[in-house]
């Protein structure tokens, strides 16, 4: 091994050898690289207080197992005009170093005359990053959409967040409405398999547009002007392939949040109104999803129905959920036996199916009823007819208001 000292009479020098260095040996990764283009724009006095600052960004991220890469991409994403070679406004993360050290985007960052409003730029970024994809507001609160998009995506999926970091500033109100929008969006992705660098395309190029937003009547016209063409456009997939969903086709931690939104839909709506809340009350370990006809039959039941069996057992439309206790007790039995304990579920979505609460007239539980049907057996018709309706009431839930 060969041991060389460089001595240079500036720390300038010394940063900026580092960084030609680094261009021809092993490569660090962007974030070291941003880090000490940094420091080449501040007074050696001021090193320890950018420091400090910088440590806080990357013990934030640490602290919340966050990708620093992955952040970066969708900071700039979410902040500044890409302009890719490809036309896009996405960047990859062996593009984020040369993009930023490009006169325009020095110009856009400001980052060498104010190194360290840059950096706080940077930590109020990640804090909102982070928040967001705990399903929790800027402040660290509570949002039910954003709650419900972590479910909708299983805990990994983020590109949502490059929307979102765009629009972090939004009054509370406001935020609350867009989230909305974002979920229904996102769901409606999922459902029609929306290749995932698509999202990004979309958000990031859209993200240049709600970051200038400052009102709600603004707002409302990005989300008819971007949003809305979206779901306009994929409406007639979206019933396709709702319409074939099983549990196969889905993930099941997605399949358990179509349930649940449609069962807090229906529970709300027959008390009168409904106020959108978080769905732990039916994603929780006390609450199973319950198969109509029984994912482990005996042999009567299979032979009553046929061949089929297999593939009808695991469609959404033979899909309910249950209380656990209530679904030891139904078990592998015949849906005349089955219908007995759904009339006692709470879940009206589980109850309905059983019988049709009524009260009054014109009351909020009847209207709703108009949507729902009831069934005095369980085969092939039944289970693709209760699929459809779930459809149409999927149409209710997650649809855009603008």
């Amino acid at each position: 091994m060969k041991f060389i000292q460089i001595e240079t009479p500036e720390i300038n020098d010394a940063l900026k050898i580092f960084e030609t260095i680094n261009e021809r040996g092993v490569g660090l990764n962007p974030m070291d690289l941003l880090k000490n283009l940094l420091f080449r724009q501040v007074d050696r006095n001021d090193f320890n207080s950018l420091k400090s600052k910088w440590q806080t960004l990357i013990q934030l991220l640490e602290k919340n197992n966050e990708k620093p890469l992955r952040f970066l991409r969708y900071f700039i994403m979410s902040n500044y005009k890409v302009n890719n070679q490809r036309s896009e406004e996405v960047i990859r993360e062996e593009e984020i170093y040369k993009w930023f050290i490009k006169p325009e985007n020095i110009a856009q960052c400001n980052y060498e005359k104010l190194p360290f409003e840059f950096v706080d730029l940077l930590i109020e970024n990640a804090n909102s990053y982070i928040n967001f994809f705990k399903g929790l507001n800027k402040d660290g609160t509570k949002n039910v959409n954003l709650d419900n998009i972590v479910k909708l995506g299983g805990g990994s999926f983020k590109q949502h967040l490059i929307l979102l970091l765009a629009a972090r500033n939004l009054p509370q109100e406001q935020l609350n409405y867009f989230t909305q929008q974002v979920e229904t969006l996102v769901f409606y992705y999922f459902i029609t398999k929306e290749q995932t660098k698509e999202f990004e395309r979309n958000f990031s190029k859209w993200a240049k547009e709600i970051i200038k937003v400052k009102s709600q009547d603004e707002l409302k016209a990005f989300v008819k002007k971007y949003i809305e063409p979206v779901i306009i456009s994929k409406e007639t997939e979206y019933k396709l392939r709702f319409l074939e969903a099983r549990q196969n086709n889905l993930q099941q931690y997605r399949v358990r949040y179509i349930l649940a939104k449609i069962a807090q839909y229906l529970d709300q709506e027959r008390l009168g109104a409904y106020n959108p809340q978080t769905l732990d009350n039916y994603i929780t370990k006390g609450v199973e999803v319950e198969h109509i006809l029984p994912f482990n039959p005996e042999n009567d039941l299979r032979n009553t129905i046929g061949e089929e069996y297999n593939d009808l057992k695991i469609r959404l439309g033979n899909l309910t959920l249950l209380e656990k206790t209530m679904n030891i007790v139904v078990s592998n039995d015949f849906f005349s036996k089955k219908v007995i304990e759904y009339a006692k579920s709470p879940y009206y979505i589980s109850k309905s199916i059983a019988g049709l609460d009524t009260i009054g007239q014109n009351s909020s539980i009847n209207r709703l009823n108009i949507k729902l049907k009831s069934y005095n057996n369980w085969d092939k018709g039944t289970i693709l007819d209760r699929q459809e309706m779930l459809y149409n009431l999927s149409k209710d839930i997650w649809k855009i208001v603008c």
